[in-house]
């Protein structure tokens, strides 16, 4: 079951095009999934567990994250909606987004991302 963001989080991510695409919940779940997946390897650090006692500005970045490698996935399920410009965007904007939160944490060490910084 996906845990740190949910489906409209990933349309938002994939674009606007996608929405409308054929794509059922347990399917963008299983998205969802893998994306957590890359979180918790990257980071050494199961954040799915704690997730529900993050402070909200960690679970916050983590959703940001997540969201966007499942929108990756999501986008590239289909790429003939998009021109290939637009598909390159959406790839780079939400790679990045991914690749920073997992340096911020990488950069914290992990354990230091879920309490360092609380607000």
């Amino acid at each position: 079951m996906a845990t740190m963001c949910d489906s409209g989080a990933v349309k938002l991510k994939a674009g606007f095009k996608l929405v409308s695409q054929d794509i059922t919940t347990a399917q963008y779940d299983i998205m969802i999934e893998y994306a957590e997946g890359q979180i918790n390897l990257q980071a050494g650090k199961d954040f799915v567990t704690d997730f529900g006692g993050l402070p909200t500005i960690r679970s916050t970045a983590l959703a940001d994250a997540c969201s966007s490698r499942a929108g990756i996935i999501a986008a590239i399920y289909d790429d003939t909606k998009y021109s290939s410009g637009q598909m390159t965007n959406i790839l780079n904007v939400n790679w990045s987004i991914f690749a920073d939160v997992l340096r911020q944490i990488k950069e914290r060490k992990g354990t230091d991302f879920l309490t360092d910084g609380e607000q």
